[in-house]
């Protein structure tokens, strides 16, 4: 009979080691990001539509050698800085391209570290807008301004502020 009460506790255990147990968003978006990943490169080269997801497949095999890596640098976390960006559909499509036109999953996997990190820097950059959906604090023009404060334009460039 299966002890449920110790396969719990050690899950519970794995979870505590693994960091945030509120993190779970963030890898059900980078399971998803990896299988639209492979769907696309699959649709590339003309293969079946369907996805293996069977221990051994080919699919298994490219996310433990090609997508398991990432996690080491910090790509989850710059592509899904929070939760907005990783339930919106938006917001993961534009992942995906980030993922491929930078070519981050090759750059890993042939070992080019410094450009990683360059990349990975520069996308968290670019996915900041997802966190001042939040309300945190946004730097504009030097100055650092919070969302609910009111933004003043200089609409005829006069030097007079309009409201």
């Amino acid at each position: 009979m299966v002890d449920w009460k110790r396969l719990l506790e050690e899950d519970a255990r794995e979870r505590a080691k693994g960091g945030d147990e509120g993190d779970d968003w963030r890898q059900e978006s980078a399971d998803s990001l990896c299988e639209l990943y492979y769907e696309t490169y699959r649709t590339q080269k003309g293969r079946g539509k369907r996805l293996d997801l069977r221990p051994g497949s080919d699919y298994r095999r490219f996310l433990d050698s090609h997508m398991k890596p990432l996690g080491k640098y910090g790509v989850w976390e710059a592509l899904f800085p929070n939760r907005v960006s990783a339930t919106s559909a938006q917001a993961i499509d534009e992942a995906l391209h980030l993922l491929a036109d930078t070519k981050l999953v090759d750059r890993v996997y042939s070992g080019d570290i410094v450009t990683v990190t360059k990349i990975v820097s520069n996308i968290q950059k670019k996915r900041g807008k997802y966190l001042e959906l939040e309300g945190k604090a946004v730097v504009v023009d030097g100055e650092e301004i919070d969302e609910a404060d009111e933004i003043v334009l200089d609409l005829e460039g006069d030097g007079e502020e309009e409201a």
